[in-house]
């Protein structure tokens, strides 16, 4: 799967380590390798609407980065 070209160009690879969920929440935990081989975690948690979409994501990653200033609007940074 390629995804968000713009954002992080080069040869990403995602496993999936563990997805869980309950009626309104869910989790997944990934584990990421970058185009220069590092590996590192990736924790997202959801939470679902009444129509059972997702409604609003938080990802929490391992190294802190810049965000391309065209995606700035997307984020909440803590």
């Amino acid at each position: 799967m390629r995804f968000n070209r713009d954002g992080f160009p080069g040869d990403w690879h995602l496993q999936v380590v563990k997805i869980v969920g309950g009626n309104r929440d869910a989790a997944s935990w990934i584990s990421m390798t970058d185009a220069d081989g590092t590996v590192q975690p990736g924790l997202s948690f959801f939470e679902i609407d009444e129509r059972n979409m997702v409604a609003r994501i938080s990802d929490f990653w391992p190294e802190p980065y810049e965000l391309p200033a065209r995606r700035a609007h997307l984020v909440e940074r803590y």
